[in-house]
């Protein structure tokens, strides 16, 4: 499927440096979640939640990072980027995601590391916090299996929806996606998480049956690609028209596009995502309905 990769070893060392790094990190959170947290919001609208824990988790995955790997390249949630062209080799870091549910002592979220080369998505490791033990983290390299906490994960059974299994949906999912060709097989039951990783290691544990994201960053995905791949799962994407493979997170490798790009994502088990995504398809936002409406006014008049 992929030309060129990295050889074994070399998925295997990069595999075991970002287990040992979510490990560090998730006591880094441990440490934030016992004491008073204070969310304050980014961005133009300001409705993007950020705590001091998200800065202080995405400095030492960054500076991990640089300690070993110096010529790498890094694509961080909190950190801008400058327009700079990206080496082969990109982390890809979410450092807390589920922010809204962490500030409010809810253990929904994440910490995500993602490894792509040229482009293709090779290494994915996710810290979950539990109220059991040190917390669980999922790991897995192209071609090498997925785990969770030293057990192998796989979904592969999965064939078809369960009507009381659990579908992942983002919030106000009607107004994004059309399900009216689902009538006849349901999507089961339907949770919103607020947790983009999160809902990806539940389908990569077989808890979630099928995720549909709405308009995920890359940060918010590049680990849970490999993950659910290597369970025995797919990660498809919106092309335009259908769902296709997920076989490149990178349009180019400027960081500018790396950051801005965003696309529809469907998660499942390989057999279950056959059988579900010609089903599903995504609305065009109003903007494009807008623009075809006056084209379609247009052309009436021109034939008149």
């Amino acid at each position: 499927m992929y030309n060129a990769l990295p050889e074994p070893d070399t998925l295997s060392e990069l595999e075991s440096y970002a287990v040992s790094i979510v490990k560090e990190a998730g006591k880094i959170l441990a440490e934030h979640q016992n004491k008073p947290t204070k969310l304050d919001f980014k961005g133009e609208h300001r409705t993007d939640p950020v705590t001091s824990a998200d800065l202080a988790l995405e400095a030492f995955i960054t500076n991990s990072i640089k300690a070993k790997y110096p010529n790498h390249s890094i694509v961080g949630e909190e950190t801008e980027s400058d327009n700079q062209a990206y080496e082969d080799y990109i982390w890809i870091i979410d450092p807390l995601d589920g922010t809204a549910n962490f500030a409010s002592g809810l253990l929904l979220h994440g910490i995500s590391i993602g490894i792509s080369y040229k482009g293709i998505p090779i290494v994915g490791c996710i810290y979950i916090p539990n109220n059991h033990n040190d917390g669980d983290i999922f790991h897995a390299r192209l071609g090498g299996g997925a785990l969770v906490n030293g057990i192998s994960l796989d979904i592969s059974n999965i064939k078809e929806i369960n009507p009381v299994g659990l579908t992942g949906l983002p919030h106000m999912a009607n107004r994004r996606f059309d399900f009216s060709r689902t009538k006849d097989t349901g999507l089961g039951e339907i949770r919103v998480t607020g947790s983009i990783v999160y809902e990806m290691v539940l389908v990569s544990r077989g808890i979630m049956q099928l995720a549909l994201f709405g308009n995920p960053h890359i940060w918010d995905i590049a680990a849970g690609i490999v993950i659910v791949r290597e369970s025995g799962g797919e990660v498809l994407q919106w092309s335009g028209s259908t769902w296709m493979p997920l076989t490149t997170i990178l349009e180019s490798n400027k960081a500018d596009t790396i950051r801005k790009s965003r696309m529809p994502i469907m998660a499942g088990s390989l057999k279950l995502t056959e059988a579900i995504s010609s089903k599903i398809r995504v609305k065009r936002n109003l903007l494009a309905r807008l623009s075809d409406y006056i084209s379609s006014i247009a052309g009436n008049r021109h034939r008149r």
